[in-house]
């Protein structure tokens, strides 16, 4: 299913970016970049498109931050179900780069996602003195079993001496919030062991509590692996050379039979997207292939028994659906 298509919503020439979480009361919530360009540094809306029957239909699209008609770029948005029924959302304004008029906002929800707060600048929370570009997820974040809201992100460290506007070469680091949203800051920056460019990153929490990172590197041509007991402190990145993948991000969530992925499964091209099952985050079992063609980013969100995925396909959003038992 088709749900973010340039020839039914009118006025912009490429959507990206998908993220999807189920919230609390069961609501499907979609949302993704509107671009206008097909360009990261574009004029860019973030837009929501919510289904109450489990991704069968949805409403109207709702711009929930808008580039304007500065040419701003409004990037990554990363949503986060909280178990009390409130809905948060992260997203970036010119990559957080307050040098170029960004920043990094937050709303929240608190009626499943039919009204959201005014828009909040937490940039401060974000180390802006110690880094250039700075992005959330993208994708989801989630909340920990001991009531924090997580969200992995990645930057560009000033004390490489990269230019400002570069993404290259990333860091990953975890911004958390310890009080239901209205604090922010940084917790920890993950180690990269031997990586020299960790960036986009996907997390999931398993039973026993453990963080699971699934990490996009910009030179391996594989997913990358990180793990934590308390969601600070994180090992090494380390690669998963079974895992090829394109430099791409990819989708991960946590089920009761364990943790889901979905990425573009081939070391140089973006497609061939999988869905991928294990019980640590270090060793995967291809469950199904969702898009044998091409594809691009992707996000999973789980309630119940169903795997919905979303993910790029061309220009648009499209939306799959598998049982948890792994058989589409």
């Amino acid at each position: 299913m088709t749900i973010f298509d340039p020839l039914s919503i009118s006025g912009y020439a490429r959507f990206r970016i998908p993220g999807a979480v189920f919230s609390a009361a069961g609501t499907l919530l979609a949302c993704c970049e509107a671009r206008r360009a097909d360009d990261d540094w574009a004029e860019i809306d973030i837009l929501l498109r919510k289904s109450r029957d489990g991704g069968l239909t949805f409403g109207a699209p709702v711009v929930l931050a808008s580039g304007g008609r500065e040419h701003k770029t409004v990037n990554n948005p990363v949503l986060i179900a909280a178990k009390d029924g409130a809905l948060h959302l992260l997203y970036c304004v010119e990559y957080g780069l307050r040098e170029e008029g960004g920043g990094v906002f937050y709303r929240r929800s608190t009626d499943d996602g039919d009204t959201w707060s005014d828009p909040r600048e937490i940039t401060d929370g974000t180390a802006p003195e110690r880094r250039n570009v700075f992005a959330t997820g993208p994708g989801h974040g989630i909340q920990l079993a001991d009531g924090t809201l997580f969200v992995p992100c990645w930057t560009v460290l000033r004390q490489h001496g990269a230019e400002r506007r570069s993404h290259h070469p990333g860091a990953v680091c975890c911004l958390t919030s310890r009080d239901g949203g209205d604090t922010w800051g940084i917790a920890s920056f993950v180690p990269q062991g031997q990586l020299k460019d960790p960036n986009e990153t996907a997390a999931a929490q398993l039973p026993d509590g453990t963080v699971i990172l699934s990490v996009r590197d910009g030179d391996t041509h594989c997913r990358c692996f990180s793990a934590s007991r308390d969601g600070v402190h994180f090992s090494p990145m380390e690669p998963l050379p079974d895992l090829p993948d394109p430099v791409c991000c990819a989708g991960l969530t946590a089920a009761p039979d364990g943790l889901y992925l979905t990425h573009c499964h081939h070391p140089r091209e973006r497609k061939n997207l999988t869905l991928l099952k294990s019980a640590d985050g270090r060793s995967w079992e291809t469950v199904a292939t969702v898009d044998s063609g091409s594809a691009g980013y992707s996000d999973l969100a789980f309630s119940g028994t169903t795997l919905l995925v979303l993910y790029e396909k061309e220009a648009a959003i499209e939306l799959a659906a598998f049982p948890a038992s792994g058989t589409p």
